[in-house]
């Protein structure tokens, strides 16, 4: 059976301590937890960097998945998601802004997905991207596609 999920986008500024690492990688990094009560996503995202609380078996799951850095009027959407057994997939599209600026906010995007209450076993999430550019600051709804990308990240849930 094929289910949709929930998702999110939340835009962080870059350099809040957010960035794992010296540097950002190209592409995206994932931290999977369980979660006990409500947090944010930018508190749990911290939490699971810090030490990966990992997945335990039958608890309420939250992947979340850090994009690189971007420019102030690039934009990051999550356009679906869904779970089929073991396998997870999200699709991003990103519009990317190639022209100039008068000033810049770096920031990154994190995208929260609610996993559900899996079963002790392996897991795989495939995040697709698609990749626009935009000349044009003022209209980034006239971004063309210029490619796109597959990441592939393995998590296992424990049992309890």
């Amino acid at each position: 059976m094929i289910e949709p999920l929930t998702i999110s986008v939340a835009r962080v500024p870059a350099g809040s301590g957010m960035e794992s690492g010296s540097g950002m990688e190209p592409g995206p990094t994932l931290v999977v937890g369980s979660v006990q009560q409500e947090a944010g996503t930018v508190e749990l995202f911290k939490r699971f960097s810090r030490k990966s609380s990992g997945c335990q078996a039958g608890q309420r799951t939250v992947a979340i998945i850090s994009t690189g850095v971007f420019d102030t009027p690039d934009q990051v959407t999550a356009t679906g998601s869904r779970r089929d057994h073991t396998g997870f997939d999200l699709n991003l599209e990103v519009s990317d802004f190639d022209g100039p600026m008068a000033a810049n906010d770096q920031w990154l995007g994190l995208v929260r997905m609610e996993l559900g209450h899996p079963e002790e076993g392996s897991y795989q999430l495939t995040v697709h991207e698609t990749v626009r550019r935009f000349t044009d600051i003022g209209h980034p709804e006239t971004a063309e596609k210029v490619g796109t990308a597959e990441w592939r990240f393995s998590f296992s849930c424990r049992g309890g």
